[in-house]
């Protein structure tokens, strides 16, 4: 199963750290859960109003996984330091 989250942040928010961030967390995930099988983290690479920022790229083994991932103590964290900043979120899941 994929599972795609695009994320858009308030102006002046989005950085190379918080980049670097969301790539260390779900880097973390990723060894921490077993059934996420791969993880990509993508940043946009053309300024516009409607492009979003970050774009999180996960293949899952099973639809299991995704609620294990999303309750996880390093997902919550990461969710606790972005949320607040967060404009704009899509959410897809796809097999």
């Amino acid at each position: 199963m994929k599972h795609l989250v695009l994320l858009k942040f308030d102006p002046n928010y989005y950085s190379d750290e918080i980049l670097e961030f969301t790539k260390e967390t779900f880097a973390s995930l990723q060894k921490e859960v077993k059934d996420i099988e791969c993880v990509n983290v993508h940043s946009n690479c053309v300024e516009r109003d409607s492009n979003m920022d970050i774009m999180i790229e996960m293949d899952l083994s099973n639809k299991t996984a995704l609620s294990t991932y999303l309750n996880h103590d390093i997902h919550k964290h990461f969710i606790d330091v972005v949320n607040d900043h967060v404009t704009k979120r899509v959410s897809f899941d796809y097999e």
